[in-house]
């Protein structure tokens, strides 16, 4: 393919045709089909190494033109429609195709994967019987490509147009984790073990339901600072997972921010604290798997903080100098993060919604979303 593709583009250079337009129009396809074959490579490299390293699905996400498939190592791929079915089974319990009921039943779902192909006149045949439903896109016979993702329960089935099949585990309805994890942070993770008449669970148990450890520690502590818990070291257990979700209290406090300096010398800042704690972690326990969490934004309080979480509290420092600390660490240790500040779809004007008060802890909505986050970074640290 890659071949006849060169050659083209050497005559379009050699015979150029008597329109610039023209010219320019068979040009610039060749560079979209060119660019097609290299996502498609870079796919097919993805599920190869998913298969290697035991890598399994966490989720697929479907559009009205394309989908993406999430892997617990955090790496994902997006497919178009049409062009790369995705067929799984209904609640109907017949076969769908990208979203669209095919009207030809599954017998069971014996988690076998159908024979899939496109007919003479254009449709999807499932077991040799048609769909009725158009395959829009390339057959798929000018090069290896991923001829149909079949959702087969329990795995997700990739077929390839030269007959090939990779399989790849989806996650289990419940992951179980041997170890213990350690939750150390401020009063949001203090509420998941003091739940009260405005919301049911934190973010640790929902947390869990996804995911069950041995053992599992809250060391959440109201109005609780990385100051504070330096200050207080040998509070926390030697466990096998740990997650720090310090930096909204800091910021409320009036914690230094510092740098990166401060780090490395362990200096009386928020960057420095934090290098003690994670010296006293490794102390404990030097194979343990540490989740760094940035602070999920929030403002007012009863003037606790800021009016706003982009306002700079009385010291003149921005939540977001907090987060960003959090990043630079854990970029620098080779950490995760768990962004709350970023990824937990907190802002100035849902907050309010988001919360039990005005704009400070969590609701079950804004604990779920949050556990969201978390949920997705301890798939690609979790043994």
């Amino acid at each position: 393919m890659k071949k006849l593709l060169i050659i083209a583009f050497l005559g379009i250079l050699l015979f150029p045709s008597c329109s610039n337009d023209d010219w320019m129009d068979e040009f610039n396809q060749l560079q979209t089909e060119l660019e097609s074959i290299k996502n498609e490579c870079a796919n097919q490299k993805l599920l190869i190494e998913a298969l290697q390293k035991g890598t399994y699905i966490v989720g697929i996400e479907q559009k009205e033109d394309s989908y993406t498939i999430k892997f617990s190592d955090g790496q994902s791929i997006t497919l178009t429609n049409g062009k790369t079915p995705l067929i799984n089974i209904g609640e109907n319990g017949n076969w769908f195709i990208d979203g669209k009921d095919s009207g030809k039943p599954s017998y069971g779902a014996d988690g076998k994967s159908p024979e899939v192909s496109i007919g003479k006149n254009g449709n999807w045949f499932i077991n040799g019987e048609d769909t009725g439903i158009k395959a829009s896109g390339s057959d798929g016979k000018d090069g290896l490509s991923i001829k149909s993702i079949i959702d087969n329960g329990d795995c997700i089935s990739f077929e390839f147009n030269d007959g090939s099949i990779i399989n790849v585990e989806k996650k289990p309805a419940i992951l179980k984790v041997k170890g213990t994890w350690c939750s150390i942070g401020t009063s949001i993770s203090w509420y998941n073990d003091h739940p009260n008449d405005k919301f049911t669970k934190g973010y640790q148990t929902r947390v869990m339901e996804k995911i069950k450890f041995d053992k599992f520690i809250n060391l959440g502590v109201d109005g609780g600072t990385i100051l504070s818990l330096c200050n207080n070291l040998t509070s926390i257990p030697r466990a096998d997972y740990y997650t720090i979700e310090h930096g909204i209290n800091d910021w409320g406090k009036g914690t230094a921010v510092g740098n990166m300096d401060d780090f490395m010398n362990a200096e009386y800042t928020f960057y420095g604290y934090y290098r003690q704690v994670l010296d006293y972690i490794y102390d404990l326990n030097p194979k343990a798997k540490i989740i760094l969490c940035t602070p999920r934004k929030g403002y007012g309080f009863g003037g606790y903080l800021p009016d706003h979480w982009y306002d700079a509290n009385k010291k003149g420092n921005y939540l977001e100098e907090y987060a960003n600390a959090i990043e630079d660490i854990a970029d620098y240790m080779s950490l995760p993060v768990a962004d709350f500040f970023r990824k937990s779809q907190a802002n100035q004007q849902n907050l309010k919604y988001l919360s039990i008060d005005v704009a400070l802890h969590p609701n079950d909505a804004g604990y779920q979303l949050m556990a969201n986050v978390l949920t997705q970074t301890f798939y690609s640290i979790v043994e």
